[in-house]
């Protein structure tokens, strides 16, 4: 690892209906096909809240360089929409 590897974070939510398990798998599967994120260290989805509206979930993984970290995030964000509308997870 280098000292310039950078933790990316994306925060998102669904509603109950949503399988949880799923959900993370495809969040896995999104930050792992991004062609900045390092394969060294997987990709990571977790549950991290039931709240009133929906579950809360976290995923991060890892880029080698900060520089152009907000467009990775929306990539990222925009693939998890797209796998969210096919799949009928809302």
């Amino acid at each position: 690892y280098s000292d310039k590897n950078t933790l990316v974070k994306v925060t998102f939510g669904t509603n109950y209906d949503a399988d949880p398990r799923l959900v993370c798998k495809l969040a896995v599967d999104i930050a792992s096909a991004q062609s900045r994120a390092l394969k060294l260290k997987p990709p990571n989805c977790l549950l991290t809240e039931f709240a009133e509206a929906g579950m809360k979930f976290s995923l991060t993984f890892w880029i080698a360089e900060p520089d152009g970290m907000d467009a990775v995030r929306s990539d990222v964000m925009l693939a998890l929409w797209e796998a969210f509308k096919r799949e009928g997870i809302r």
